[in-house]
């Protein structure tokens, strides 16, 4: 219940205090001054004023004091503590200065520097000794020693029998060993001897609310703390908690203005207008918000956990992980940031941190149905069925009504194969399901399925339930699209933009449907129309730029654009990404530099930037500037393994080799199972000519995941580059039987090592052992068949394409590929399956391509020629379709048209691999 110093008047009683009888003119005009600033709650203009008279005399230990106090109001607290330690070592009476200090440092998180500092000093008043004690017996209370707390507010009560924060306090214990009735009489005592003191109010509010779950009577609490003082914005703040819980937004936007009226620049004021942003799904305005306040208070959990849901909101997983996981080491045993974390990490396919995230709360909230519900999450990720099965089913058991948990245990019966019940389940959901959660889920359930019909048809119900939302409409664009019908994609998205003009994603899916048609100038015209009516639209304006990168806009264009949309946006962390990856990919790796190093000073809780920066360092030869940044990205994500991937990377350009694996086993401890990490370990120790090392990190592999395919993959490459071939096919024949479900890699390996070692009877042998112990593997008989074309084997690979066609018909790339065999054979039949292919996927450029040939290949040359240019009015860079075309110019006898083409491709020069073959097609013409 003791929190620091927040409301004017307290400041201004201690401006009073300090400054009565302070020697010079000038302190007492700052006094005077400094004092009408803090009665009007306008803390910024105290510390203007504070400040210029410090900048004066800076040995001034009142005015130090006074703006330390000032800051805390301010919630600055690194700062606040600072400029008491300085009025400290300017020996500022320690009975004013050492309760304002403790404060400052609780509000920190530094409960034990509370403790090991103030718990033994000894002050001169009666009253600070009360106040000090109370604030140690807090800090203690936060570490979970309740004796060493109990006995700290015992002093407390031997300085002042009476002293009401004491009470407060013990009151809070009472609480805490769920006695709310004694909770609420200690209270009643401070009430009754303080009357006019808000925080008895407020501590009575909150134990109405979180013991006996009464609002009703809290909020009434509430309201008489701010009736007594309309400036304490802790009560405003918790008032408003309830109307939101309530989800009374106009309730709660009434208190928000109430605030606003009395303490307009307070941290708790400013957080609750984030707030609303969020719930108004103003993501960029929240995001824009808490960048500012967490430069102020970067350690405040509340702001770290309402960033991180931001963040979540935008899609923006790396930087919800890093606000979250502050927030879980500033406070390890809150529930919610844990919850959110996990969350996070699910989202970035994180399943084991996840479940370390949950750990500590599986004992404790062993009935929560969201703590259940994400960890059979984890578990589903982890491919666990059995145990996902059993977390969602106590999830739905703890909690029936919670249609989140219902939807997510259908998916999971979904994922085991059970689909007749699990949609059956989803659209149970579906109906009592006021929201769109559940049919958003049966949605991309029947997408991923393929089932696009009937996702069509639940967005349809989504619309019906919401008539007047642009989603559902902007949704069946996206869906039409996937299915490439256009004309009824735009007429959907055209659709959501006369039900909101301001809906962005149906904006932008007009202005890519106008692109794809050629048609700039209405994309532009669009996006336009949307910075007409709302000037600060970022994304519209990011939008924009991208639309000139896409007509290939110069360089120094594209850079302006995005140097002024970081000018009018310094929050907007896409537009400083681009214009890094647009220097890195122009070869300006100096300029990355320096604006990734302004994006870490503007965006400073935003990791990807540090990492850009590391990136730009290395790519700048800037070696050990990158391993420094890279280093502080670690610190700042401890549980990722990725930064330490960088850092072994830049290890490495160091020549420090032996670091660059130190590194990389940190990163193992992180995620043992890591194929990514055990890959770079082995390549590590090939490059240092370590085989024997290489071979024991792939059996460590095997030892840890012996049903897993990798570790014996490793094995069977680093044999391969000794060429040991029979190595090689022991271990791959041991990893076909140990992970027969992934063995395919291992199987197609094997068929090479066998041709490798000279023995194609046995490569055969095992394909046909592979394919008859599974008959329906599609994949193994394509797979082998582009392996057998990368060593210009045409019949192999036909026998191979051939079996792949009986077991899918209508395989598109099947067909494709035999024809392309066939002509390299000069077979018949190449002409009939590419014209089936294309017939089958009309505007697929590869299968066009093919077609042409076959074309060609039977003397229909014009013919040829015509599909030849469709397909490369489809892709204008693609180069090898230029090629051909050329070739069938010179062979319909076209010289002029051919070498017209030629020119092209030779001026490329070595940006095009096929240029010798068009300087050796254009000698031949010109020699004619």
């Amino acid at each position: 219940m003791t929190t620091l110093i927040r409301t004017a008047s307290l400041v201004l009683f201690l401006v009073m205090t300090a400054l009565a009888g302070c020697g010079g003119p000038s302190e007492r005009d700052l006094q005077s001054s400094v004092a009408e600033h803090l009665k009007k709650g306008d803390f910024n203009a105290a510390m203007v004023q504070l400040k210029s008279h410090l900048a004066d005399h800076p040995g001034s230990a009142q005015a130090r004091f006074l703006l330390g106090t000032t800051l805390a109001e301010a919630a600055d607290w690194r700062t606040a503590e600072l400029e008491l330690r300085k009025a400290q070592e300017l020996n500022y009476p320690n009975d004013q200065l050492a309760p304002v200090l403790a404060k400052v440092l609780l509000a920190q998180g530094q409960a034990k520097k509370v403790t090991d500092e103030f718990s033994t000093l000894a002050l001169p008043t009666q009253q600070a000794s009360a106040e000090l004690k109370t604030i140690v017996a807090t800090a203690y209370a936060r570490q979970g020693q309740r004796q060493l707390a109990e006995a700290s507010l015992n002093a407390a009560f031997a300085a002042d029998p009476k002293f009401g924060p004491a009470k407060l306090v013990q009151a809070r214990f009472a609480a805490t060993d769920g006695d709310f009735k004694k909770a609420l009489a200690l209270i009643d005592e401070v009430v009754a001897a303080n009357p006019s003191m808000p925080e008895a109010w407020q501590s009575k509010g909150e134990i109405l609310l979180y013991g006996l779950k009464d609002m009703d009577k809290a909020l009434e609490a509430y309201a008489k703390a701010i009736a007594i003082q309309p400036e304490f914005a802790q009560a405003h703040f918790s008032a408003i908690e309830i109307y939101l819980t309530r989800r009374d937004v106009e309730g709660a936007r009434k208190q928000l203005e109430a605030l606003r009226k009395v303490a307009p620049q307070l941290l708790q004021t400013r957080f609750v207008e984030a707030q609303f942003a969020y719930v108004d799904q103003d993501y960029a305005r929240a995001k824009t918000l808490l960048q500012q306040l967490l430069k102020t208070a970067p350690d405040n959990v509340r702001l770290l956990i309402l960033d991180g849901a931001v963040s979540l909101a935008l899609n923006a997983n790396l930087l919800a992980e890093s606000s979250l996981g502050k927030a879980v080491r500033l406070a390890p045993n809150a529930a919610m940031p844990r919850k959110m974390l996990a969350q996070t990490h699910l989202l970035m396919g994180q399943h084991a941190n996840a479940l370390t995230d949950l750990g500590p709360l599986g004992d404790a909230d062993r009935n929560d149905s969201v703590v259940l519900a994400l960890t059979a999450q984890a578990y589903l990720q982890a491919g666990n069925l059995d145990k996902a099965d059993e977390y969602y089913s106590r999830a739905t058991k703890a909690n029936p009504g919670d249609v989140s948990v219902r939807t997510a245990a259908a998916l999971a019966r979904l994922a085991k194969g059970d689909s007749e019940g699990a949609f059956a389940e989803l659209y149970a959901a579906a109906g009592s399901d006021k929201g769109d959660t559940v049919d958003l889920a049966i949605i991309s359930a029947h997408q991923r399925r393929g089932e696009l019909d009937l996702a069509l048809k639940a967005i349809n119900a989504l619309e019906l339930k919401s008539p007047r939302k642009a989603l559902p409409a902007d949704l069946a664009g996206r869906l039409h699209l996937a299915r490439n019908d256009r004309v009824a994609a735009r007429k959907s998205f055209n659709h959501a933009n006369e039900l909101d003009p301001l809906y962005f994603p149906a904006v932008l899916g007009l202005a890519k449907l106008d692109v794809a048609d050629k048609d700039m100038a209405s994309a532009r015209g669009r996006l336009e129309a949307v910075l007409k009516k709302n000037p600060r639209h970022s994304d519209a304006r990011m939008a924009l730029i991208e639309l000139r990168i896409f007509e290939k806009a110069p360089k120094p264009e594209v850079a302006k654009l995005l140097g002024d949309l970081i000018n009018a946006d310094p929050t907007f962390a896409q537009a400083r990404m681009k214009l890094i990856d647009l220097h890195l990919a122009s070869q300006a790796p100096k300029q990355a530099v320096t604006v990734a190093q302004e994006a870490v000073s503007a965006l400073p809780n935003n990791p990807e930037f540090l990492d850009a920066l590391g990136r730009s360092q290395l790519a700048a030869g800037e070696i050990q500037q990158g391993v420094s940044t890279y280093n502080k990205l670690i610190s700042a994500q401890p549980s990722r393994t990725q930064p330490l991937l960088r850092l072994a990377d830049a290890q490495v350009m160091q020549g420090n080799s032996s670091g660059a694996v130190a590194t990389l086993r940190r990163a193992l401890d992180l995620t043992p199972n890591n194929t990514e990490i055990n890959r770079r370990m082995m390549s590590l120790a090939l490059a240092s000519k370590q085989p024997e090392k290489a071979v024991a990190y792939a059996k460590d592999m095997q030892r840890r995941q012996p049903n897993q395919v990798a570790g014996y993959m490793f094995e069977a490459e680093v044999e391969a580059t000794r060429k040991n071939w029979p190595a090689v096919i022991t271990v791959l024949k041991t990893a076909i039987v140990r992970a027969s479900a992934q063995g395919r890699p291992a199987a197609l390996k094997l068929y090479a090592a066998y041709m490798a070692g000279g023995k194609a009877a046995e490569a055969e042998g095992a394909a046909a052992s592979w394919m008859k112990d599974h008959p329906k593997d599609l994949a193994f008989p394509v797979e082998l068949g582009d392996l057998l074309l990368t060593h210009a084997d045409f019949a192999g690979a036909e026998k191979y394409f051939n079996t792949a066609l009986k077991l899918a018909p209508d395989s598109v790339n099947v067909m494709n590929n035999l024809a392309w065999v066939l002509l390299k054979q000069h077979k018949k039949g190449a002409l009939g399956y590419s014209k089936r292919a294309l017939d089958l996927a009309p505007g697929s450029v590869p299968v066009m391509d093919t077609y042409a040939m076959a074309l060609a290949d039977d003397g229909q040359l014009d013919k040829a020629i015509e599909v030849a240019k469709q397909a490369l009015d489809k892709v204008p860079d693609g180069h090898t379709y230029r090629l051909n075309l050329a070739h069938f110019y010179a062979q319909a006898n076209k010289a002029d048209l051919a070498t017209a083409e030629l020119d092209k491709l030779v001026a490329l020069g070595p940006k095009f691999s096929g240029a010798d073959d068009a300087r050796q097609l254009l000698a031949t013409l010109k020699g004619k």
